[in-house]
């Protein structure tokens, strides 16, 4: 585990889920375990994450797992949490391992298809997400248009120019709006992100100035379709976009359409086609409804 070899303080809580899962597959089934400020140690088969916290400072968060539906979990700090601090982190822990989500009914339509059934019989189906909406929308910003290396090189930099260091693991958060908000579009442009950082210094004003909560999207009372029209009018979030957040906020029935998922389609669907359109893609999926995100993720394009 990533603990740094000057221990300050640290408590340990142990977290119950809805349902069992095993915490290595849940990990890998999603890239977002190689973004910073998560790290996983598959030695100790441990995930860990740091963040600012609200009462000032920064704590992480280590997460093994203790029973199929039981998780251990660490807390450390420089110093005692307040009890809002602790709040905030074991919150993040619940939401970014979807511990209060059920797959029931995902796992009963896998049962259904052979190349899904091993979904069902691993209890699979869950997709780490980040412990703050923010964190994710800007990470989904850095996946357009680009390669996979060049996500994690720019999250990285961002992480190491404007995160806090957090003292008890000697890593950094990633940044709040109010960090990439006082950087400006110059500095954000100058660590590599492109045409992204008037967007993010965009977004990242209108957080600070209390125009956006992105967090308010999500509650389970606003519809799918009012919560996608919400993610396209902000600075930057297309229909690939919002399609990935959607699936982060636990809403599966909308498809993230980039350049892998149309190739992987197109050759495990459609005979490889060439003139394969979106709309086809889209027709093709509608018949898995609500889980249709997930049927994508978790199909055995192999067979």
């Amino acid at each position: 585990m990533l603990y740094s070899k000057h221990m300050h303080w640290s408590e340990v809580h142990v977290l119950e889920g809805t349902e069992p899962f095993a915490l290595k597959e849940f990990v890998n089934a999603h890239g977002w375990r190689s973004l910073a400020p998560f790290h996983w140690d598959a030695g100790d088969s441990c995930l860990s994450h740091v963040r600012a916290l609200p009462g000032g400072g920064s704590g992480a968060w280590h997460v093994t797992q203790a029973a199929p539906t039981e998780w251990r979990v660490t807390l450390q700090a420089a110093a005692p949490l307040c009890d809002s601090d602790r709040e905030v982190l074991l919150e993040g822990v619940r939401w970014a391992l979807r511990l209060d989500e059920s797959f029931a009914g995902f796992h009963a339509l896998c049962r259904d298809h052979a190349p899904l059934r091993r979904a069902a019989v691993q209890g699979q189906g869950r997709l780490l997400r980040s412990p703050d909406l923010w964190e994710d929308l800007v990470k989904t910003l850095c996946t357009t248009c680009t390669t996979w290396a060049r996500t994690q090189s720019m999250v990285r930099a961002l992480c190491d120019r404007w995160g806090e260091l957090e003292l008890a693991t000697e890593r950094r958060t990633f940044p709040t709006p109010v960090a990439l908000a006082a950087a400006g579009p110059h500095e954000l442009r100058a660590a590599g992100l492109g045409y992204r950082a008037d967007t993010l210094y965009r977004l990242a004003e209108r957080l600070v100035s209390g125009e956006l909560d992105p967090n308010t999207l999500r509650s389970s009372d606003i519809s799918t379709d009012a919560v996608r029209r919400a993610l396209i009018a902000l600075p930057g979030i297309g229909p690939y976009a919002a399609g990935n957040l959607l699936m982060l906020l636990g809403r599966y029935d909308h498809l993230a359409i980039d350049s892998w998922l149309r190739r992987v389609v197109r050759e495990g669907w459609f005979s490889d086609r060439t003139d394969l359109t979106d709309a086809e893609i889209e027709r093709a999926f509608q018949p898995f409804g609500s889980w249709k995100a997930l049927v994508y993720w978790f199909w055995d394009w192999s067979r």
